[in-house]
C-alpha cells in the first residue's frame, strides 16, 4: 500500500469517473456458493423453531423468499411474512432479518487502478438470482417428496 503525503489532493483517493456496475464473474458457481450459505443460515432457525414447538415447512421459507425478493424490488416485504400463528410469523420475521443482511455480508473485489481494490456488496439484482435459485431449488425438492418439508433438506 503506497503512503500518501498530506500535501497530496484529496480528489486522488475518490476518481471521478464512477464505475460501472459489478460484474460477477463465474455467476453460476457464486449463486451456488451463496445459495449454499442461505441453506446454512436457515438451519439454526429451524433448530429455534422446533425448540419452540414450531414445524418450519416449506410455505414458510417461501414466505421469507418471496420477501426478500419484495424487499430487492424495493416493495414492503411485510404481507409476505404475516401469518395467523404468531410464533409462526415471528420465527419468518427473524429468518428474514438475517438473510436481508447478506447482500452485505457478501463482499466482491473490483480493481479500480494498480493500487486501489474497492471492495463492493452483493449487487440487488445478483441478489434476486441468487433468491431465485434458492426459491427453485425448493420448489424441486418439494416436488420430488414428503422429504422435501425435513429441515436438511433445506
Amino acid at each position: 500500500m503506497k503512503i500518501r503525503s498530506g500535501s497530496e489532493l484529496v480528489e486522488e483517493f475518490f476518481p471521478e469517473t464512477p464505475a460501472g456496475p459489478l460484474v460477477v464473474d463465474n455467476r453460476p458457481a457464486e449463486i451456488r456458493r451463496v445459495v449454499k450459505r442461505l441453506r446454512v443460515l436457515l438451519a439454526p432457525h429451524f433448530e429455534s423453531a422446533s425448540r419452540m414447538g414450531i414445524v418450519l415447512g416449506p410455505d414458510d421459507i417461501q414466505a421469507v423468499l418471496d420477501a426478500l425478493i419484495s424487499e430487492a424490488e424495493g416493495l414492503n416485504p411485510s404481507p409476505h411474512l404475516q401469518c395467523p400463528e404468531e410464533l409462526r410469523e415471528y420465527l419468518r420475521k427473524t429468518m428474514f432479518e438475517e438473510l436481508a443482511g447478506e447482500p452485505s455480508n457478501v463482499l466482491y473485489t473490483t480493481q479500480v487502478n494498480a493500487e486501489v481494490i474497492r471492495y463492493e456488496a452483493m449487487p440487488t439484482e445478483f441478489w434476486k438470482s441468487c433468491l431465485l435459485a434458492l426459491r427453485d431449488d425448493l420448489e424441486r425438492a418439494k416436488k420430488s417428496g414428503p422429504s422435501a418439508t425435513c429441515q436438511t433438506d433445506l
